[in-house]
């Protein structure tokens, strides 16, 4: 049989067309409980002003119509009452005169009633456009479904406290208030408690601790994290960031041992992790070989804590790769790339160096495409901002390596540890630009010392020193970081001994004066000094022989430092002296003329004359 019901609807006889059904039935629940929920609303305040205003009114009314008809002489009690009663009866009667003055009582209420009217208009058309919405998505029915259950909690909630309310008197209302009052003080200890807690107040003061030493105020950084240490909360962790606090302030060797303290009394892996940072660094020990040995204990330690960590991963491939294990450090380095896409960069650089341009450049390229998707998203890390310079530094964009230095260095310039690392970064730089731009060499390397200030970047500046093009400013430079300063050592030295070939003594002497002051052990050094204050104007054979003994003192095997000492105790005419340190001497040097020269005129003055033919002799025939 022929039948016209025709619905085009695909979800026809569907759990979602029941379930739709429900929805508009609960909407237009909700749309009759919102519109009348003004007049109930209003309802306590218009019962507040009967029982406040309107029956007081009323009552006074009668009692002041009542006292007037008496003839009977009123008390004074009751000629007061009667004149108050009096007094309210004509107030209502000019607010019956006057119903504009009085709607400030009733125009708030009439507000309120209002609200709910427009509530439920928009959610109405919001509803009608969410029905056919609703009728041609499939994932919108599966969240109606899943929401069901939802819907008839907060509608039973809905119900349930809509109908306690109205059902209240506005009496009972009001006498819930010292409850509610006495409830407050319960709620706010309930509430403060949590914060006066030792674990919360040890936060607060580990919280300042942090902004104090990312404003570089450190004595109040290590006042704050005493205090957490007091409290007994965190301990290993304030340990720690007292350390780093310690030494963002300087103080690196206070830093190491808290470190490991910290490892040795906890086995703390965060100081492992960052001594072996500084071990790599050499800031913990100079030898190389010492260095990565200790490094690689820290790194063995905390891979047997967390095999899968992939910091001390990448860290021990990068100690691989320095020590010359690029295998290990490559499979490692692969292993991880996935996990840690700047990885790719020192796979990169390994592979380079193997001659494997071609796989080289493919992980340069994941690094880059990588980068650039992280610096979109705004919120890169330090070492990621380094590992980006790194990579562009190794595609040969030198320049750009530098920029993204410089956006790190700006956006992470609080944290305590990432200047020294942009400053190793930008010594990387300048070693790549190399000898062909001493101009550039000399520029990155003076932004890594304004940086961190280390004496292996200081060392560098030697290279630049020699160089006619850049000897000048390195010069002026290294004199005024000696004002702020001390040089190193090895600087002093390097520069005095280019001043000594360039002929300028003077400078010389200084050099190697500041030399022996920082370090009185430097045999070298004394020696030098020695010869420039005995053999260069203006001459102090009285400064000379004491810096001289000093060298013979700490190196008496040196057989040419002796020959020094005799030649200054020759001219100071201190013949047996300077017979006994001459003959030492020339018993240890390949090259004897001079100092048997100066044997021949010592014992020619002590009368020996057949000793001095013989030095003559032996001088004639240079050896």
């Amino acid at each position: 049989m022929f039948s016209d019901d025709f619905n085009p609807s695909p979800f026809k006889r569907s759990p979602f067309r029941r379930l739709m059904a429900k929805w508009f039935s609960w909407q237009d629940r909700a749309l009759r409980g919102l519109t009348g929920l003004g007049s109930r609303i209003t309802r306590p305040f218009f019962r507040l002003q009967h029982k406040l205003i309107s029956e007081p009114l009323q009552k006074w009314q009668l009692s002041a119509e009542e006292s007037r008809n008496r003839n009977a002489k009123p008390s004074l009690i009751r000629r007061v009452l009667h004149a108050f009663h009096y007094r309210m009866w004509r107030v209502s009667e000019w607010m019956n005169e006057h119903p504009t003055y009085f709607r400030w009582l009733t125009t708030p209420a009439r507000w309120l009633a209002r609200i709910p009217g427009r509530i439920g208009m928009v959610l109405g058309t919001g509803f009608e456009g969410l029905e056919k919405r609703l009728e041609n998505s499939r994932w919108l029915f599966w969240l109606g479904y899943l929401l069901a259950g939802v819907r008839h909690l907060a509608a039973s909630a809905y119900e349930f406290s809509s109908a306690w309310y109205f059902s209240r008197d506005f009496r009972l209302l009001l006498g819930a208030i010292p409850a509610l009052l006495l409830f407050c003080p319960l709620a706010y200890c309930m509430v403060r408690v949590s914060f006066q807690s030792p674990v919360a107040t040890a936060s607060r003061y580990r919280k300042a601790a942090m902004e104090a030493r990312e404003a570089k105020r450190f004595d109040e950084a290590q006042l704050c994290l005493r205090k957490v240490q007091q409290l007994g909360m965190f301990a290993e962790s304030s340990q720690y960031d007292m350390a780093v606090t310690a030494a963002a302030q300087g103080k690196m060797a206070d830093a190491i041992d808290t470190m490991q303290s910290l490892v040795d009394e906890y086995e703390y892996y965060p100081a492992r992790l960052w001594l072996v940072q500084k071990l790599l660094s050499g800031d913990v020990i100079k030898d190389p070989e010492d260095a990565f040995a200790a490094a690689q204990a820290h790194l063995d330690a905390v891979l047997r804590i967390d095999s899968r960590d992939l910091g001390a991963r990448y860290l021990q491939a990068n100690l691989w790769a320095r020590s010359g294990k690029a295998a290990e450090a490559v499979q490692v380095l692969t292993e991880i790339s996935r996990e840690y896409p700047p990885a790719n960069v020192l796979l990169a650089t390994i592979q380079r160096r193997q001659g494997q341009g071609r796989d080289a450049q493919e992980r340069l390229n994941m690094a880059l495409d990588f980068f650039d998707k992280r610096s979109q998203d705004g919120d890169m890390s330090t070492q990621e901002y380094l590992s980006w310079a790194m990579a562009l530094a190794e595609a040969g964009s030198v320049e750009e390596a530098e920029r993204r230095l410089d956006e790190g260095l700006e956006r992470h310039s609080a944290e305590d540890n990432f200047p020294a690392e942009v400053a190793g970064a930008l010594a990387q730089l300048a070693a790549r630009v190399g000898a062909f731009q001493p101009r550039e060499y000399l520029r990155l390397l003076k932004r890594a010392i304004a940086l961190d200030p280390k004496d292996e970047y200081l060392l560098s500046l030697t290279y630049t020193a020699e160089q006619p093009a850049t000897q000048q400013e390195t010069l002026a430079f290294l004199a005024e970081r000696a004002k702020v300063a001390p040089l190193p050592v090895e600087v002093e030295t390097a520069l005095g001994v280019m001043a000594y070939q360039r002929q300028d003594f003077v400078e010389a002497r200084e050099h190697f004066e500041r030399v022996v002051d920082q370090d009185q052990t430097n045999a070298g050094a004394a020696n030098n000094l020695a010869w420039l204050l005995s053999e260069t104007d203006p001459v102090d054979l009285e400064r000379a022989l004491k810096y001289s003994s000093l060298a013979v003192q700490y190196a008496p095997e040196r057989a040419e430092y002796r020959d020094t000492l005799g030649q200054i105790l020759v001219k100071l005419r201190r013949w047996n002296d300077a017979a006994q340190q001459l003959e030492l001497a020339v018993n240890g040097m390949t090259e004897t003329a001079a100092t048997h020269r100066s044997l021949a005129a010592v014992y020619e003055q002590l009368g020996n004359r057949e000793l001095a033919a013989a030095h003559r002799r032996s001088a004639a025939q240079g050896r």
